[in-house]
């Protein structure tokens, strides 16, 4: 994650075709952070699925990104899946919502 400069990589049920094996979580520095890092286990062998969170947080892609702001607040989440229907076709993280947030045209709100 760190040489990609990524903070969130998605897990899905086995291999890597999207359209036969769907997200079923993320797993995120803070995750690597909490549940290995600080738990000084700190062990190659511990799989994505226990280290993903316990739910997966989903918006539309249609939702703007203040509610998407107020939905990663009310959640405690700092990713979310964007959804079009069922299909999940991206991520948004809180490094997202600020860069718009402060660089965007309009400014900060």
């Amino acid at each position: 994650m760190p040489q990609k400069r990524i903070g969130c990589l998605v897990v899905q049920e086995k291999g890597l075709d999207s359209e036969s094996h769907p997200i079923v979580g993320l797993v995120s520095e803070s995750d690597l952070v909490r549940k290995v890092m600080a738990a000084d286990s700190v062990d190659s062998s511990v799989s994505v699925g226990k280290l993903m969170g316990d739910v997966l947080h989903i918006i539309p892609a249609n939702r703007s990104m203040l509610e998407a702001s107020h939905f990663m607040g009310k959640s405690g989440v700092r990713h979310l899946c964007v959804s079009e229907g069922e299909e999940i076709v991206g991520l948004i993280s809180i490094r997202d919502l600020v860069r718009y947030f402060v660089y965007g045209e309009s400014g900060p709100i």
